[in-house]
């Protein structure tokens, strides 16, 4: 365990966060392009439509197991690692949770991916991409822009598919562990991984058993008192911890498109219970193990976490699907409250029908 968490860090996360930085920084570019009328917001969507990013490749295999071409096991060796809440010891991955994300109910992921499309619209803007870059004294050209952007968005998704293999090793190491001392996957998440790796340099005593089981039961009732904490998105000051407004926030809309639909709320522990076939569905956050819910041909999508250029925003961009990403407290608890919902993404507006 302590071999690949070290392994995630150098060989994963830094170099992700480093990409994540790259695609943030592609998205800012397009955003300005269309703030100074260089691209039109139709541009922009068909921009982002021509990226394909390791979700493409998902669907594409999505759609081989289930026409039978690919079998489960070949699916599972790519894809198995994958899990709803990368982090959480407690969301099924891929592959012992395989009939509750993949229940047979599935259909083929409707991409609208055009290949060319960015090459021709920037082929189109040249001399426009050059001036606005040219008035703000950056040295490269329309091509090198688009290069830019074309290999640092999948990058970014590239990355984190490839270092969640090994946090999908670490908790499953940590869960057959855990069973050793008839613990089980609920248990072992309240243990500090700080614990776990100081288990492997510590001799055990012939008491280890009880000492975990009352580390668990201490670390549940500090977590129960947590809680009971509220805090602000952003601290600035000391103050802020004490005294603090919730502020409404701006979400990222993702596309042009306006449906109104059924809303059903998801996350990791109620996949097997819901529906969300030609719904919109609203989850708290999203990250690669969610991507099995555009096998579902949804209507919509709306995140409370997540920004212009998170994991989500990429996947709707990519797939066409309209979304609200990062709405914040206010808008999210007010939507969960209703059961229809107009999600305008023209106009930037969510509007409760019922």
């Amino acid at each position: 365990i302590n071999l690949l968490i070290n392994d995630c860090i150098y060989n994963g996360v830094l170099p992700f966060s480093i990409l994540a930085r790259y695609a943030f920084i592609s998205m800012s570019f397009l955003k300005t392009l269309v703030e100074n009328n260089v691209l039109s917001n139709d541009e922009y969507n068909e921009i982002l439509l021509s990226i394909p990013t390791i979700a493409t490749k998902f669907a594409e295999d999505n759609d081989l197991l289930l026409k039978g071409k690919i079998s489960k096991e070949e699916f599972l060796n790519k894809y198995g690692h994958l899990r709803p809440n990368t982090y959480d010891i407690n969301s099924l991955n891929y592959r012992f949770g395989y009939d509750t994300y993949f229940n047979g109910n599935g259909k083929n992921i409707d991409i609208e991916y055009k290949e060319n499309n960015i090459d021709t619209i920037f082929e189109n803007k040249k001399e426009a991409i050059n001036n606005i870059l040219k008035d703000n004294d950056l040295n490269f050209d329309y091509k090198a822009l688009k290069e830019f952007i074309k290999e640092t968005i999948p990058g970014r998704e590239w990355a984190k598919f490839e270092y969640t293999k090994n946090i999908n090793l670490i908790l499953e190491l940590i869960a057959i562990f855990g069973q050793e001392y008839s613990l089980t996957r609920d248990d072992m998440s309240y243990l500090s991984i700080d614990k776990i790796i100081s288990l492997s340099i510590e001799s055990h005593s012939c008491s280890l058993e009880k000492e975990l089981k009352r580390e668990i039961e201490y670390r549940k009732k500090k977590y129960s008192l947590g809680q009971l904490i509220k805090m602000p998105s952003i601290i600035s000051n000391e103050k802020d911890i004490s005294e603090f407004f919730i502020e409404e926030s701006n979400p990222n809309f993702i596309t042009s498109k306006n449906v109104t639909g059924e809303i059903v709320k998801i996350d990791a522990y109620n996949v097997d219970t819901v529906d969300i076939r030609n719904k919109i569905v609203v989850i708290e956050y999203a990250d690669p193990g969610y991507d099995w819910i555009f096998g579902y041909d949804i209507k919509g999508l709306i995140t409370k976490y997540g920004g212009v250029a998170s994991h989500m925003s990429i996947r709707c961009a990519e797939f066409g699907i309209p979304a609200a990403i990062g709405c914040g407290d206010i808008i999210f608890n007010n939507i969960r409250n209703y059961s229809t919902v107009e999600l305008n993404c023209e106009n930037n507006q969510i509007k409760v029908i019922k």
